[in-house]
């Protein structure tokens, strides 16, 4: 398989921020991630509930506004359909190596006391 064959969609730089941003914001008020709001809203946790209404009403009020921000969403593109190898100008297996090395120091720098530790969006 050659890259060619992969669709590589074009990363929007202003789209990515505001993004990054709202869903930071909102996960950082609300103390949930996405995921566990929907969790905690099941084992009927008020917080959890309200978290995860908010993150609805936000989708939705997002989706109100998409048209008008459409030129702000589409604005800065980024690299056009490049992968990580050929942005960075390396061959894929050195890109392999340096995702492992990246992992690995991940996981050495996260341990405690000899143990793995587990990082989740509710520590």
């Amino acid at each position: 398989m050659h890259t060619s064959d992969i669709f590589i969609p074009t990363t929007y730089l202003w789209a990515t921020l505001l993004g990054g941003a709202l869903i930071g914001v909102g996960m950082g008020l609300g103390g949930y991630c996405p995921g566990t709001s929907v969790v905690g809203a099941a084992a009927g946790r008020i917080d959890g509930m309200v978290f995860f209404v908010g993150l609805i009403l936000g989708v939705v009020a997002f989706a109100g506004i998409y048209t008008p921000i459409t030129p702000l969403m589409n604005a800065a593109a980024g690299p056009q359909a490049q992968t990580l190898g050929q942005l960075l100008g390396l061959p894929a297996w050195a890109v392999l190596m340096l995702l492992a090395g990246v992992a690995v120091a991940v996981w050495w720098f996260t341990r405690r006391n000899g143990t793995s530790a587990a990082i989740t969006c509710a520590d």
